[in-house]
């Protein structure tokens, strides 16, 4: 991904220029280009990449972080946006193709493709990311933001579901109401098992984009990466508590998650191996073997229902730390991620819906901003506990806020 560059006022002119004639080449091309199809989606790929690119470097005028661009860049091409501002004003007719979004949901479902190249792609850089020597030296660091965001974020979200079950009228959710203690607090553990999923597609990229280094950089990273193992069996402990709470059938799925995260670890690190064994005697066509590792593994992944993402985090760890190679790799890795970064980002924001976020509006303020406060005070308490160093006491928090790719797949 690119980095933070140093633009004057033309280049975010010039910049701006390319998008508006982006803007007027797609209407034209709208008009003689028949609609839907495969051909709809190489227009939209072809705009999505170009202009959230230029969007993305829009933003830092604002300060902001490319991606940022990315996902208001979808978000503004996306089908939500069009849709909800018919719906507020029925007179207002936006113009083809913008009218069902250019990147509608046919366009979302063609590109799709491109998806499964990102998160693994991500987590190849995240475990690349971790370093034995540097984990090991920041070990109480790390392990006292993880366990105090992990203690505030379930002390946090099971008030907040006992205060929607009723207690406090106007904000309550039906389905909550006239529930159990027991099933209640099962419940709440469940949406914090959820709400302590960080993106970690979002973080490494912001690290990549921004090229920052230093203990904070190594404490979010390495907390990032390890939570992802404790929200799985959270998760799945969680379920199982809220089944029987509520009189379902749980199942084996506790003891199940943890076989197939350990089955997943040691897979990982066998892909580990193939990778390096790969760049050590073939050394070819890097990009396209990688193409074709991810596509590989992920197809199996999801047939034998195996956590891909931590078999590539666990792969990316084992050929940055233990090959001779390891460098090389995360140099194709960065080339390849560019694009797909671009795509994936571009078309997380299009997936927005405004319409559900309005209807749920005033829960999902309180979800969200009990959630930050969680981190906030979490990673603040267990960095003073721990003796982190000052950036991590006051800015680490931020790096867990964003929420996507395990959150949604779970």
């Amino acid at each position: 991904m690119a980095g933070v560059s140093h633009n004057t006022p033309v280049d975010y002119f010039r910049k701006a220029v390319i998008v508006t004639i982006l803007l007027g080449i797609v209407i034209g091309i709208n008009h003689y280009v028949p609609h839907g199809g495969s051909q709809a989606a190489l227009i939209a790929l072809g705009f999505v990449i170009l202009a959230a690119y230029l969007i993305g470097e829009l933003v830092e005028i604002i300060k902001l972080p490319h991606i940022t661009g990315y996902l208001l860049a979808g978000l503004f091409l996306g089908p939500s946006l069009a849709h909800t501002l018919h719906d507020l004003y029925p007179d207002i007719h936006l113009i083809p193709p913008f009218d069902n979004g250019l990147i509608n949901q046919d366009v979302i479902n063609n590109l799709g493709v491109l998806d499964t190249l990102a998160l693994p792609l991500i987590c190849l850089t995240a475990g690349s990311a971790l370093n034995p020597k540097e984990i090991w030296s920041a070990i109480r660091p790390i392990m006292g933001v993880l366990f105090g965001q992990i203690i505030t974020m379930f002390v946090g979200m099971l008030a907040l579901v006992y205060c929607l079950s009723g207690v406090i009228p106007g904000i309550q959710i039906d389905a909550f109401v006239g529930l159990s203690i027991p099933a209640l607090l099962s419940i709440g553990g469940l949406v914090a098992a959820i709400s302590l999923a960080t993106s970690d597609a979002a973080t490494i990229a912001i690290v990549v984009s921004t090229k920052a280094k230093g203990p904070m950089t190594t404490n979010v990273i390495s907390v990032a990466v390890l939570k992802d193992i404790v929200v799985v069996v959270a998760f799945a402990a969680m379920t199982t508590l809220a089944m029987g709470s509520l009189g379902l059938e749980g199942g084996e799925s506790l003891g199940k998650s943890i076989q197939l995260i350990f089955l997943s670890a040691v897979l990982g690190v066998l892909l580990g191996g193939v990778i390096h064994l790969y760049l050590k005697y073939v050394k070819e066509e890097v990009l396209l073997f990688l193409t074709a590792l991810i596509y590989t593994v992920s197809f199996v992944s999801d047939f034998f229902h195996l956590e891909s993402a931590l078999m590539f985090i666990a792969a990316g760890f084992v050929a940055k730390n233990w090959s001779a190679y390891g460098d090389e790799l995360i140099d194709e890795v960065e080339r390849l991620s560019a694009p797909v970064f671009v795509v994936f980002f571009t078309l997380a924001g299009a997936q927005l819906h405004l319409d559900v976020l309005a209807k749920m509006a005033v829960v999902a303020l309180l979800l969200a901003g009990v959630r930050a406060l969680a981190f906030f005070v979490g990673v603040r308490l267990g960095s003073i506990v721990s003796g982190a160093d000052e950036g991590t006491r006051k800015y680490a928090w931020m790096g867990f806020v964003s929420q996507a790719g395990l959150a949604i797949t779970l």
